[in-house]
């Protein structure tokens, strides 16, 4: 006795159909496609939100570093020019 499948063609038919389907999403409804590409732009807005906030803060970091740099570059220039020439001191014989 052979299975059904293949007595009914026509049905063998139709669940290939369904099963394709199915894999290529044509299934899907159009609204919860609407919303799964809304849902999926607002991700993209929100990263690219928190992109931009991080990006600004980064900028903010970078020119606090930059002062400091700047900073310490000129007081180390100011102990040099006001000190002795550490390069010819000899060291002393101390404990």
């Amino acid at each position: 006795m052979e299975p059904a499948i293949f007595t009914y063609p026509a049905l063998a038919a139709v669940l290939v159909l369904i099963t394709v389907s199915v894999m290529r999403g044509w299934f899907v409804p159009i609204r919860t496609h609407e919303r799964e590409l809304a849902a999926e732009k607002q991700r993209g807005d929100d990263w690219k939100a928190v992109a931009g906030e991080r990006a600004t803060t980064n900028a903010a970091l970078l020119v606090q570093n930059t002062a400091l740099l700047e900073g310490s570059r000129t007081m180390e220039a100011l102990l040099k020019s006001a000190g002795p020439n550490l390069e010819k001191v000899q060291p002393t014989g101390g404990s």
